[in-house]
């Protein structure tokens, strides 16, 4: 099988520019030798480790996990039935974007130049989730792989995600809106991905005693 270059191919499918996507960590750095100095005084730099690592073996330092779960489904019948879904792990080539935009009212007065804007809320997190999927073992194209995102993507619900990113912004379930799956010209075991996701709020309804 030959092999590819994930970051050149990330580059070539949505623009990502390599000096955004590498950066370098020194192992240790060598002091300046003083006069006489027959060794080195090596300081050492903490090395970036995580459990889960990537084709090559380097680590992925905020996998995105979707967890398992369940949805009902209603049957040709009526009845009602619930469809498990299984834990699903992105591609380790992912690269999330994510967004915000406020809800601002804007109003025209006349005889006044500009608006006056009234602040509602902030709207919800727009995510882009875009990268490749590969199939390691041969030159095949990555069916195991298509197939195990397809059954996240048609999920009829909420998915809750799993990941230190999107813990730092307060993001625990999305809703998937639009999603795409492509085939590259000349990679046969490579098809990238874009999914486009809002951030979902879970409302909680408290009862009160007489109701």
């Amino acid at each position: 099988m030959y092999r590819i270059d994930p970051f050149g191919l990330l580059q070539r499918v949505f623009g990502f520019g390599r000096e955004r996507l590498i950066r370098h960590y020194r192992v240790g750095e060598a002091a300046v030798l003083s006069s006489g100095s027959s060794s080195y005084d090596l300081e050492e730099i903490p090395v970036l480790e995580s459990d889960v690592k990537s084709y090559f073996g380097t680590p992925v330092l905020t996998p995105v996990t979707v967890e398992a779960g369940r949805y009902p489904e209603r049957g040709d019948n009526g009845s009602v039935n619930f469809v498990d879904y299984p834990e699903y792990q992105f591609p380790h080539t992912t690269m999330v974007e994510v967004n915000q935009p406020k809800l601002i009212r804007k109003t025209e007065i006349s005889g006044r130049s500009g608006t006056v804007k009234e602040y509602i809320s902030d709207g919800d997190f727009e995510i882009r989730f875009r990268g490749l999927i590969v199939n390691q073992a041969d030159d095949y194209p990555p069916e195991l792989g298509i197939r195990a995102m397809r059954q996240i993507l048609r999920v009829p619900a909420p998915l809750v995600i799993q990941s230190e990113f999107f813990e730092w912004l307060g993001v625990g379930d999305i809703v998937i809106e639009n999603s795409g799956i492509f085939q590259l010209e000349g990679f046969s075991h490579v098809v990238a991905f874009d999914i486009r996701a809002v951030s979902d709020f879970t409302p909680e309804v408290r009862l009160r005693d007489g109701l």
